[in-house]
């Protein structure tokens, strides 16, 4: 298996962790606790985010120095950023169907964003000379 195939899988991985809190925490919101989906989905967003970041330093990118300020901070404005573009799918998918579970619309939303969210942390984030 090749280095970037590899790294790809690492990058699911930490991903699904990621994935895994943000449904978790949008469910409990929207289910057991009775908020309504678009502000359980922010939340869901920030607590996801904090995991996703410990998660790839640790899993996909393997990053040695402790983690810092300023790698966090790029980081979460990375995240920020595929968040507008996950929420702004997320929001559409409930507004011109408003009978789909949000979970349903979440993991869409997800899988659309998944992408631009490895080759922004990828080359952004955890960039290394051997990247």
């Amino acid at each position: 298996m090749s280095a970037n195939l590899k790294q790809g899988a690492r990058f699911i991985v930490a991903g699904g962790i990621a994935f895994a809190v943000d449904g978790a925490v949008l469910t409990t919101l929207t289910e057991l606790a009775g908020v309504d989906p678009y502000s359980a989905r922010i939340v869901a967003i920030a607590v996801a985010m904090v995991v996703a970041y410990f998660a790839h330093r640790t899993l996909t990118f393997a990053v040695n120095e402790p983690p810092s300020v300023a790698q966090f901070l790029r980081f979460a404005g990375v995240a920020a950023s595929v968040s507008v573009l996950n929420y702004a799918i997320y929001a559409a998918i409930l507004m011109f169907d408003p009978g789909t579970s949000p979970l349903l619309a979440f993991v869409i939303a997800t899988g659309g964003s998944m992408f631009v969210s490895f080759f922004s942390y990828r080359h952004g984030v955890f960039k290394s000379p051997e990247l």
